[in-house]
């Protein structure tokens, strides 16, 4: 999310897809296997062409928030059928937590932009040297407050902290600070 000028007495927002995160080892692309899961099923398998008698895999242990158990297989089937898709059902599962996380960036920004326009006096639909300065000021606080939200919700894995921020933004109590 980023800044786009002013019009008709309004900050834009926009959205840049470019530079918007996806970690593709969480977020499933076409139905494929993500890269964590196919690397946890090639071991599952290698692990049976040596010898193995089971396989087991655990659940990723960085984000609290997100759904997590430890797999097992037991013949070298299972390592697409349980261990696989196990975890690739998991990580879809996810993508709710993950998209609110982002949908909140735009908030933050929607609503800093909101707040900036407040401090313009009423009418004002033009650049003016106010206007300018608002804007600069307003571009100089968006990304280090991106980065105090997703640290204090640990990118969204903090179910407290994440929740803080959602209630902070949705009530417009929203501390826009250098």
């Amino acid at each position: 999310m980023g800044l786009n000028g002013f019009k008709n007495g309004h900050f834009v927002v926009t959205f840049d897809a470019a530079s918007a995160w996806v970690d593709t080892d969480l977020v499933a692309k076409s139905g494929q296997l993500l890269g964590k899961t196919a690397k946890r099923v090639a071991d599952c398998k290698a692990g049976f062409a040596k010898g193995d008698t089971s396989h087991t895999s655990t659940g990723q242990t960085r984000c609290p928030a997100s759904p997590s158990a430890d797999r097992k297989a037991s013949k070298v089937d299972e390592c697409e059928t349980v261990i696989g898709a196990g975890f690739d059902a998991e990580d879809r599962a996810d993508v709710p937590r993950l998209l609110t996380h982002e949908q909140y960036h735009a908030k933050l920004v929607c609503a800093a932009a909101t707040g900036a326009e407040a401090t313009l006096p009423a009418g004002t639909t033009k650049v003016t040297p106010q206007v300018a300065k608002v804007y600069k000021n307003l571009a100089a606080v968006l990304q280090p407050n991106s980065d105090k939200y997703d640290a204090d919700s640990s990118n969204g894995c903090d179910a407290a902290g994440q929740k803080t921020w959602q209630t902070n933004i949705d009530s417009g109590n929203v501390k826009i600070a250098p």
